[in-house]
């Protein structure tokens, strides 16, 4: 490959420009397509409700969807008893007709992406705060909701009254619950390509 000037460009940068332009393709495929599914999905069950109910009584259970996506969606979630909110602040437990579906979108998506040679990994839930720190830019919007695991250890409290964090036991480096998955995939990533046919 050569520049305008007929030198040699770097084989390394034209590397890493294929590999980012792969990604960011199946990024955008799977991003459309989930919205694809979830839409046809919450569309055809919004229409079940329609057909079994009076439009009187669906206006009382559902907000229409042109009137506010959000709470629309919110709405349908909790009509067809998909999920609830938990006793941990922030989360919701996916009750078994919700875990289902999710299960099927999962096995659909799994079988397409296996049929272009892709394969799975799994990467920690934890990620050391230096990994989040190097891409201060792209975490604004969330960085003020993140969990931070500061300790490894619990005991007893003396006073007999449950359980205290131990003072002992503090990381060497605070870990974030991950709310993105980019740093920690792209540090064992590293390790792992030597050319672009990887």
């Amino acid at each position: 490959m050569t520049d305008k000037k007929g030198s040699k460009a770097p084989e390394t940068d034209f590397r890493i420009w294929n590999l980012q332009k792969s990604q960011f393709i199946e990024v955008v495929f799977i991003f459309l397509l989930i919205k694809k599914v979830t839409s046809d999905f919450f569309s055809t069950f919004a229409n079940q409700i329609q057909i079994t109910h009076s439009k009187k009584n669906m206006a009382k259970e559902l907000t229409p969807r042109s009137e506010s996506y959000s709470q629309w969606y919110n709405d349908l979630v909790v009509k067809a008893d998909l999920a609830e909110n938990s006793a941990v602040r922030g989360c919701m437990v996916i009750k078994p007709y919700g875990y289902a579906i999710w299960e099927k979108m999962q096995a659909e998506l799994d079988r397409m992406f296996k049929e272009t040679g892709h394969v799975n990994a799994y990467f920690p839930l934890f990620i050391p705060k230096s990994f989040l720190s190097r891409e201060a830019d792209h975490v604004e919007g969330f960085a003020k909701e993140c969990a931070v695991v500061t300790h490894y250890r619990l005991k007893n409290n003396p006073d007999g009254s449950g359980v205290v964090v131990d003072p002992e036991a503090k990381l060497e480096e605070e870990l974030i619950v991950r709310p993105t998955s980019e740093t920690i995939i792209w540090s064992t990533y590293k390790n792992w390509i030597q050319s672009y046919r990887d």
